[in-house]
């Protein structure tokens, strides 16, 4: 009721009483429509950062409805920023939604391929290689929207440099046409 009338700061009381006792006690059944009245909140009224810092609390519980809400929201760059803390792999993420982000806002996905290129080098095996080559190809199609050549070669320059005595990753480099 205090939602739908735009009542902010009774249901900023109430939201907040109900986060004390999520705090203590998450496998409430109260909890699911707890996150979605903070989206619902935020989305109504975006000044205020309260709604957003309660999905942000409870984490990683409530990851699924803050990647819908800053999704939904278009805070791409939150968004990312949210899967590089937690790990997540670009190959992990919906390929809808990655195209996307890559079309909005390419330049939030530039250091998620960055992270999953060096986790895969890190392997130190062909398959993690063929992985990060894979990842390198979407990357390099991610610095060309956003028209930024020049630091995608310095980046494979520094890759190639790094990593020069891996032969295998030099070799799929090569194959994947990364290098010439």
């Amino acid at each position: 009721q205090r939602l739908e009338d735009h009542d902010w700061p009774k249901l900023e009381a109430w939201l907040g009483y109900l986060n004390k006792g999520l705090q203590i006690e998450r496998k409430s059944r109260a909890f699911g429509p707890f996150l979605t009245m903070c989206r619902v909140a935020d989305i109504n009224e975006p000044g205020n950062p309260v709604w957003q810092q309660y999905l942000i609390a409870f984490l990683p519980y409530s990851y699924s409805a803050l990647t819908d809400h800053w999704l939904e929201k278009q805070q791409f760059t939150d968004w990312a920023d949210l899967q590089l803390l937690l790990g997540i792999e670009p190959d992990e993420i919906d390929v809808q939604v990655m195209r996307e982000i890559a079309k909005a806002a390419p330049g939030a996905l530039i250091p998620l391929y960055h992270q999953s290129i060096d986790t895969s080098i890190r392997a130190r095996n062909r398959q993690g290689y063929k992985q990060a080559v894979k990842m390198m190809k979407k990357l390099e199609r991610l610095y060309k929207s956003e028209k930024k050549q020049e630091m995608w070669s310095r980046y494979v320059n520094g890759i190639v440099h790094k990593h020069q005595r891996l032969r295998a990753l030099q070799e799929e480099l090569w194959r994947g046409k990364i290098i010439t």
